[in-house]
């Protein structure tokens, strides 16, 4: 449960520039804590000066956890690139 209660890394799928997107990001990346933030989607480069990767497989790092913010329909196809993303 450690894993769950305090990752190392932790990928946000589907972070946005939209409230309910930025805010959710920007919580996780400035918790306090020691975890590297990586924020995954197509559609912007960088959200509030933090670098986003245009999907999982294209993050360097290896992740501990997954926020996933994206329909419901896109969560087979996210959970499909979770599992491809092997640490």
């Amino acid at each position: 449960m450690k894993i769950f209660f305090e990752p190392a890394s932790i990928a946000i799928v589907g972070a946005s520039k939209a409230q309910y997107g930025s805010s959710i990001m920007l919580n996780i990346c400035s918790s306090g804590y020691r975890v590297l933030c990586m924020p995954s989607t197509p559609t912007y480069d960088e959200i509030e000066g933090v670098r986003c990767y245009s999907s999982l497989e294209a993050i360097p790092h290896p992740l501990e956890l997954a926020v996933i913010l994206v329909h419901a329909s896109q969560v087979p196809d996210v959970l499909q690139s979770c599992a491809r993303k092997k640490n």
